[in-house]
């Protein structure tokens, strides 16, 4: 006998994966056109339209992973819509399947998506951001007006305009002899830091540079999840204050939960499916994927924000759009 369940199971998957990348690319590819136009008038005789499109590209992935959560409820959505339009659905229930295994399958492409972005992310597409940020630090007219930090190790100085996990840009070390009077300076655009050495150019020294100070959302942003697992195993060491762990801290839980809250929209909104019997326009699936994600992400950011203004229960705050969403598939589930 034919196993039908596996056969469409198998469609599904796919199509849904490959409809959540389509949606992606798409969202992307307009937000790379609007930040070009954008972002023109920054150009002059040192950031050329060159430079632009050559920052903006390196840094376009990272800041379209806004666009995931989205992406993977709209390609759940649509891909759902057309599976109706074609009364699959009505015989995928016919063979049994409860309304949550059928939203479960249709999830699942969208999470592996979810899950494969976060990887790329991680590994790629952060360190392409700050390579973006470094060289649009380095061709920017305005770059003579950066705020210097100085640190001293031994008979060194160093002096540098800006601090990443493992680079520091425009670096400036003085060596020092035994009177305290200059040796040698040595300067360049950036340097490698790494485990207490410092590498510039062909020289490597080593250092020990003070942990970033003042971390904000913007930063950590641009820190890899590694990296901000790290600040938090030294939060003694690095003497972080509690409103800058608090924020590594809701990064990580956003980063991280990212597929549980993707899993969440489909299931709330995939009930819908079930209580329509109409064969609605992919006009209202688009609408309503992403009024969806972008109310979550709304809620998302709140409770963010009364997590790191409140400054306590931090991680029982940063859940509840995720207890939300429970409640309302429950509720919807309840209905059907």
């Amino acid at each position: 006998m034919v196993d039908l369940v596996g056969i469409f199971s198998r469609h599904i998957i796919v199509r849904t994966f490959v409809i959540t990348l389509l949606v992606y690319l798409s969202i992307t590819f307009l937000d790379l056109i609007f930040s070009i136009i954008g972002d023109t008038e920054d150009l002059n005789e040192d950031f050329t339209l060159n430079d632009l499109i050559f920052v903006t590209l390196f840094r376009l992935f990272h800041d379209s992973m806004d666009y995931v959560q989205g992406s993977c409820l709209l390609g759940a959505l649509i891909s759902l819509g057309l599976f109706k339009r074609d009364g699959n659905l009505t015989i995928i229930r016919s063979n049994g399947l409860s309304p949550i295994k059928i939203s479960l399958i249709f999830a699942f492409g969208p999470i592996i998506f979810s899950l494969f972005m976060m990887s790329l992310d991680n590994k790629l597409f952060i360190q392409a951001a700050n390579h973006a940020e470094t060289y649009n630090s380095q061709t920017s007219r305005d770059k003579l007006d950066n705020k210097f930090s100085w640190a001293k190790d031994g008979n060194k100085i160093l002096r540098y305009s800006q601090k990443r996990e493992y680079e520091i840009l425009n670096p400036t070390l003085i060596l020092l002899n035994e009177n305290n009077s200059v040796k040698e300076i040595i300067s360049s655009e950036h340097a490698e830091v790494l485990d207490g050495l410092i590498k510039i150019d062909n020289f490597e020294f080593t250092f020990s540079l003070p942990k970033n100070k003042n971390l904000d959302r913007s930063t950590v942003k641009n820190i890899t999840i590694g990296g901000l697992k790290t600040y938090l195993r030294e939060y003694e060491e690095t003497k972080l204050e509690d409103k800058e762990k608090n924020i590594i801290i809701v990064e990580v839980l956003k980063r991280i939960l990212l597929p549980i809250s993707a899993l969440l929209l489909i299931l709330a909104a995939s009930m819908l499916f079930f209580r329509d019997q109409r064969n609605n326009s992919f006009g209202s699936y688009v609408v309503g994927g992403f009024l969806g994600a972008f109310i979550f992400n709304l809620t998302q950011e709140f409770f963010f924000s009364m997590s790191l203004t409140i400054q306590s229960h931090i991680v029982a705050i940063s859940l509840m759009p995720y207890l939300l969403l429970l409640i309302i598939f429950y509720a919807t589930y309840k209905r059907i």
